[in-house]
């Protein structure tokens, strides 16, 4: 006979009559708090890279160029210097493609310094989601030191199943030249759990509720003739 310590034992009851506790090995709890308020980009601001690289940054247009420089930053030594035409009218843009969470319960925040040379110019927060969905927004920059910019009020919840998100920064208006610097991609909790698969409510061992708790398993499991659940 088996003897199971039921404090330690997590379940999940499914929103289905006919299904039975499932073992908290197939759930995962998330709760809100853990999320860290930390920059989840790679060299964000250019400072590493052998010469004038800055791997793993990567030009996000079809043409004209991208490299480190210690002529100008917003902070440390370096920040990136972007040049030629670009696509979508831009003098360029950069581009990051990260790792996202999967479930849908994360949001993000996008932000980059940048600095024109010339004085004026237009500035594109964009992102790319590996589901299709897409968005970005512009600012309009009338100064010559360094500005910040954002994705505006665009609330970026990248939805359940989407894998990776696309970071770029498009320096928009015909100018020569532009510096990017100091580039964030923050996650928070966005307070949505929509992971496709099971529907369910986490419980423990005393059939309370779990705060925060998200099922993960695509697939119902019978377990009400396994040994575990076996007087």
């Amino acid at each position: 006979m088996r003897r199971h310590n039921k404090q330690k034992e997590t379940y999940m009851r499914i929103h289905d009559p006919t299904s039975i506790l499932l073992p908290c090995l197939f759930v995962i709890a998330i709760s809100q708090a853990v999320f860290a308020t930390e920059n989840i980009l790679i060299n964000p601001g250019f400072e590493e890279g052998t010469y004038d690289d800055a791997p793993p940054w990567g030009v996000g247009g079809w043409r004209g160029s991208i490299k480190a420089t210690t002529k100008e930053a917003h902070s440390g030594r370096r920040s990136l210097l972007q040049a030629g035409g670009g696509d979508e009218g831009g003098i360029n843009s950069n581009l990051q493609v990260v790792p996202i969470d999967p479930t849908g319960m994360t949001k993000y925040r996008l932000r980059a310094w940048v600095k024109f040379p010339s004085g004026t110019g237009r500035a594109r927060v964009a992102w790319l989601l590996s589901n299709g969905k897409d968005g970005g927004f512009t600012t309009d920059v009338a100064s010559s030191d360094w500005t910040q910019i954002d994705q505006g009020e665009n609330e970026i919840i990248p939805p359940a199943g989407a894998t990776h998100m696309a970071f770029r920064i498009y320096t928009l208006g015909g100018h020569d030249a532009a510096y990017i610097d100091d580039c964030e991609m923050i996650p928070e909790s966005s307070g949505e759990a929509s992971y496709p698969g099971i529907k369910g409510t986490v419980k423990d061992s005393s059939l309370n509720p779990v705060a925060g708790a998200v099922v993960f398993s695509s697939q119902v499991l019978k377990l009400r003739n396994s040994p575990m659940h076996r007087a």
